[in-house]
């Protein structure tokens, strides 16, 4: 019987403490780098890959929310001389966002400094935050903000999120310029409120290639990652 007790009493001063605990990280993840090579219709050679990823799940307390922080660096190249001219290659870096089941109003907020083709990340460059609310009809707005010459960030997307169903969120665009693209995501903060069962982050990098020939697409994923 002390033993039940004991256990009992250590058991509710756990859960007390971790409710009162103030933020903190309660472990960092670190998916495998990802990468895919095809050889696409006009005979060009395709390569798309993300790599150097971590998602740091943070302890914020109430059960309903599930919050991370993550960075990621997406990456393209487009070589080899192709049957038709090249109109267009972008490379897309983004996000999977789910959750099993919803308690009213699920909100998912991402903010953070983005890096692209070399530029710098610092406290003067635009933040970006992405908000996932469940709609009953239309289709996703979306606003978007040019944040270098070619680059733009998605700083605001409303779609709807279903119980059980997974939102793409894609956090921002670029060129493949000179044969190679890259962007990048630097301590993004990601919130998901109001989600009652597990959730989870799968982060995604696309290349998408025009041509007179044809249209590509190559996309690589990476490690779900329950928060």
């Amino acid at each position: 019987m002390r033993t039940r007790l004991a256990s009992a009493t250590i058991l509710v001063a756990s859960i007390l403490l971790a409710v009162q605990s103030p933020f903190a990280v309660a472990d960092t993840v670190a998916p495998a780098p990802r990468e895919q090579t095809v050889k696409a219709k006009d005979g060009r050679t395709l390569v798309v890959g993300q790599r150097t990823e971590t998602v740091d799940r943070l302890v914020v307390g109430p059960s309903l929310m599930r919050e991370a922080r993550v960075g990621n660096e997406a990456y393209a190249m487009v070589s080899g001389k192709g049957k038709s001219s090249l109109r267009e290659a972008t490379l897309t870096i983004g996000y999977h966002v789910g959750c099993a089941v919803a308690f009213g109003k699920i909100v998912a907020d991402l903010s953070g400094v983005f890096s692209a083709l070399g530029m710098k990340s610092g406290t003067n460059l635009p933040k970006s935050s992405i908000t996932i609310v469940p709609k009953s009809d239309g289709p996703p707005q979306v606003t978007s903000t040019k944040l270098y010459p070619g680059i733009v960030i998605t700083p605001k997307v409303e779609m709807t999120l279903q119980m059980g169903s997974v939102a793409e969120v894609p956090l921002a665009t670029g060129p493949v310029r000179n044969s190679r693209g890259l962007l990048g995501i630097r301590e993004a903060d990601v919130k998901i409120d109001g989600c009652l069962g597990p959730a989870a982050i799968r982060s995604y990098a696309k290349l998408t290639t025009k041509s007179a020939l044809a249209d590509e697409t190559v996309v690589v994923y990476g490690d779900p990652v329950n928060i």
